[in-house]
C-alpha cells in the first residue's frame, strides 16, 4: 500500500524547484546580456574606426590641398616685386616673406630685419596710432645700403587690434623717373615763362624807357637848377621827388621780371592779396596792350586773400593774357577782361577777350604740349600745357569756355578765410 503525500512537502519542493528555475532563467538572461552588449560595444567600436578612417582620408586630402596651396602662396610671394612683413605693436616683425627684388636687395629675413627694419620704424609708428581708426598707411623713404641710395614705397594695412601687414617694394628707378619728369617739366615751364617775358619785352622795354627819359629831362632840369644865379629850392625838391618816384616805378618793374622769371618749381603755397598778384601780372603787360590799343580791364574786390604760388599764377595769367592779345590785336575796339568772383572757400578768376571764340578743330588741341597756331618764332606751343599744370597743381583745372560769343579761360585757387588768418596767428 502506497504511502500517502505530504502536502506540506510537497509545497516545499516545488517552490524550491519554482526558485531554481526562476535563477537559472535569470542566469540566462544574464548571459544573453552580456552577449548582446559585448556584441554592441564590438559594433560602436567598428563604426568608430570607420569614422576615424573617414576624417584621417579627409584630413589627409584636406592637408594635401592646404600644403598645395601654401606652395603656391610662396611661389607667389617669391614672384613679388616687394616683399610682405608682418609685425606687432611693439614693431617687432612676427613673419617676413621676402619676394623677388626683396631677396636681391637683402639676401635673407635676418638681412632685412636687419638692415632694413631700423629704418622703417618713424613711418610705421604712425599706423599703432589708437586715435587713427582703420589703418591703411602710405609712405615712401630712401635708405642707403651699401654706397647705394634706393627708395622704397612702403603699405601698411590692419589684420587685427594687434598685428600689422607692411608690403615694402624698391620703386627707386620710378623714383628717380619722376624725378627726371619733374626737372624736365620744371625746365619746360622755365623756357614758357621766358618766352612770355619774351612776347613782352617790346612792352617792357617802352615801360623802362619812359620813365629813363622823364629821369634824364629832370636831371636836366635839377643841373641847370643848381647852376642858375636864381636858385628855387621848391623846384629842386619838386624835380627830386619826381626822380625818385620814377626809380621806384623802374624798380618795381624790375622787381616783377625778377620775381616772375626765377624758378618757382619748389616753392610752397603761401597767403597773399589776390589784388596783388593780379598787379604784379598786368605791371609787365600793361604798356604793351596801351601800344596795341587794347582796353584792358580789371574787376576784382579788394582785400581777398588766396593760398597760392604767386609766381606760377602770375605765369599762368600772362600767358592768358599774351593769347588774347594775339588774338584780338587785329579786331576793332579790342578788349581783354580779367573777372574774379569769391566763393565762400574759392576765387574763380576769369580772363576773357573780345575773340570769337576757338575753332572746335583747334580747341581740342589747345593744351597739347607744342601746339601753337601763331607763326614759328613767335609761339613755342608750351605756354597753355605749363598753364594748366600749374592750375592742377592748385587742386583745380583749367578750362575754356565760350562766354557771351567770346573767348573764356577759367580756373580756381583756394580763399583763406579771416578765421583762418586768426588761427594761424594765434
Amino acid at each position: 500500500m502506497e504511502k500517502p503525500v505530504d502536502s506540506k512537502n510537497l509545497s516545499e519542493e516545488v517552490e524550491r524547484l519554482r526558485k531554481i528555475n526562476l535563477a537559472l532563467m535569470k542566469k540566462v538572461e544574464s548571459g544573453l546580456a552580456q552577449n548582446q552588449s559585448a556584441f554592441g560595444i564590438f559594433e560602436s567600436n567598428v563604426l568608430l574606426e570607420n569614422k576615424v578612417k573617414e576624417r584621417t582620408r579627409a584630413l589627409e586630402s584636406l592637408t594635401s590641398v592646404l600644403n598645395q596651396e601654401r606652395n603656391r602662396l610662396a611661389i607667389l610671394i617669391r614672384s613679388l616685386p616687394g616683399s610682405i612683413v608682418i609685425y606687432d605693436l611693439n614693431l617687432k616683425p612676427i613673419e617676413v616673406y621676402l619676394g623677388r627684388c626683396g631677396t636681391k636687395t637683402w639676401g635673407d629675413n635676418e638681412g632685412f630685419i636687419q638692415n632694413a627694419w631700423p629704418h622703417l620704424h618713424a613711418g610705421l609708428k604712425k599706423a599703432i596710432n589708437p586715435n587713427q581708426g582703420k589703418v591703411d598707411l602710405q609712405f615712401g623713404l630712401w635708405m642707403h645700403l651699401d654706397s647705394q641710395k634706393l627708395h622704397f614705397e612702403c603699405s601698411v594695412s590692419e589684420l587685427s587690434d594687434h598685428t600689422f601687414l607692411l608690403y615694402i617694394q624698391d620703386d627707386t628707378k620710378d623714383k628717380e623717373q619722376e624725378e627726371i619728369i619733374a626737372s624736365q617739366k620744371s625746365q619746360i615751364a622755365q623756357a614758357a615763362k621766358l618766352a612770355a617775358l619774351g612776347e613782352m619785352a617790346g612792352g617792357i622795354a617802352h615801360e623802362i624807357n619812359t620813365p629813363l627819359t622823364t629821369i634824364s629831362l629832370l636831371t636836366g632840369k635839377l643841373v641847370r637848377g643848381l647852376t642858375s644865379e636864381e636858385i628855387n629850392p621848391e623846384d629842386l625838391i619838386q624835380s627830386a621827388g619826381r626822380i625818385q618816384d620814377t626809380v621806384l616805378k623802374i624798380s618795381t618793374i624790375v622787381k616783377s621780371l625778377k620775381q616772375i622769371s626765377r624758378d618757382t618749381n619748389s616753392d610752397a603755397l603761401r597767403t597773399c592779396l589776390l589784388c596783388d598778384v593780379l598787379a604784379e601780372t598786368t605791371q609787365l603787360c600793361s604798356s604793351k596792350f596801351r601800344s596795341m590799343g587794347i582796353d584792358l580791364r580789371i574787376n576784382a574786390p579788394t582785400g581777398i586773400k588766396i593760398s597760392v604760388r604767386p609766381v606760377q599764377i602770375e605765369q599762368v595769367l600772362l600767358n592768358l593774357l599774351n593769347n588774347s592779345a594775339y588774338a584780338v590785336k587785329d579786331l576793332e575796339s579790342p578788349w581783354i577782361a580779367i573777372d574774379c568772383l569769391p566763393f565762400d572757400d574759392s576765387v574763380e578768376i576769369r580772363v576773357t577777350d573780345s575773340g570769337p571764340g576757338i575753332p572746335e578743330d583747334i580747341l581740342e588741341k589747345i593744351f597739347n604740349p607744342f601746339f601753337t597756331t601763331k607763326p614759328i618764332g613767335e609761339g613755342t606751343g608750351i605756354g597753355m600745357s605749363i598753364s594748366r599744370s600749374f592750375i592742377k597743381d592748385h587742386g583745380s583745372d583749367l578750362t575754356y569756355e565760350l562766354r557771351n560769343g567770346n573767348t573764356s579761360f577759367r580756373f580756381e585757387v583756394r580763399k583763406v578765410s579771416e578765421e583762418a588768418e586768426q588761427e594761424k596767428a594765434s
